[in-house]
């Protein structure tokens, strides 16, 4: 859960439903167009990875929409919203979440069931609620060159040994998003073809080019601060708080790797 609203009802006053004895059933609905169940009673959004939840608590009913509310009376009863609260998660549903304003219009009802007059409604009006997603460009962009130099044949002597080097730089621009808790930490991966018989922890990118010239059995290795960079291990390489936008230079280092 991202963020979570409550609204208090009128403790006296407001609409309310007068009915006759017997079993009186309530629907609370989602009827917002386009919104497909997650699992959960979580509803999808139009913005990818983000998700609502609806319910309504108070001293007889505890819904979590979509449901329905059945009371048995013996007598002529009213039925109204006092005294209970009207609840909104806003709930994250995938690992990478999208960016945007949740499209406005009315989302819930709650009506007698074959009635046409519901007590309650709710809204999203325009720029209600905008998700801002952390997220880092690459300044140099997505493609850098980095020239290693040359090495002689003898400067490696055996799988596993290394020769030459290049220092390089990628520079990140990041905005910290808005998130409830207040920052958000952001992370690098690396990834790559995996040199033949080298594990992930030593980070070896195979060399793939072909033909007479290429050289064999020789790839190239990064390291930051002296030690390999591992493949698909998660980095932290910086905290920013919510809005924040900062620079972050993350120094490299790149090696030949006989393999």
């Amino acid at each position: 859960v991202i963020v979570s609203r409550d609204w208090t009802m009128s403790a006296s006053g407001g609409a309310s439903y007068s009915c006759s004895a017997g079993t009186n059933r309530f629907a609370a609905k989602i009827v917002v167009p386009g919104a497909t169940d997650l699992g959960n009673k979580i509803y999808s959004t139009n913005v990818d990875g983000i998700g609502l939840r609806f319910s309504r608590g108070g001293a007889t009913v505890n819904i979590v929409y979509p449901d329905v509310y059945s009371s048995y009376v013996n007598r002529q009863t009213n039925y109204s919203l006092e005294g209970s609260r009207f609840t909104l998660e806003v709930i994250k549903t995938a690992n990478v979440t999208g960016s945007g304003t949740l499209a406005a219009g009315k989302y819930t009802s709650y009506d007698w069931e074959n009635g046409s007059n519901p007590i309650l409604e709710t809204f999203l009006s325009a720029n209600a609620i905008t998700v801002v997603s952390p997220s880092c460009t690459v300044l140099s962009g997505k493609n850098m060159n980095v020239d290693i130099g040359t090495i002689k044949r003898s400067d490696l002597n055996g799988v596993g040994t290394t020769a030459g080097g290049k220092d390089f730089n990628i520079q990140l621009q990041c905005s910290g998003g808005v998130s409830e808790s207040g920052f958000a930490n952001i992370h690098t991966t690396f990834s790559g073809n995996l040199a033949t018989s080298t594990t992930a922890a030593q980070g070896v990118l195979i060399n793939e080019k072909s033909g007479n010239a290429a050289a064999k059995g020789i790839g190239v290795q990064v390291l930051k601060d002296g030690t390999p960079l591992e493949f698909s291990k998660k980095y932290n390489i910086g905290t920013l708080q919510t809005q924040e936008t900062r620079y972050i230079t993350l120094p490299y280092r790149a090696r030949f790797y006989q393999y």
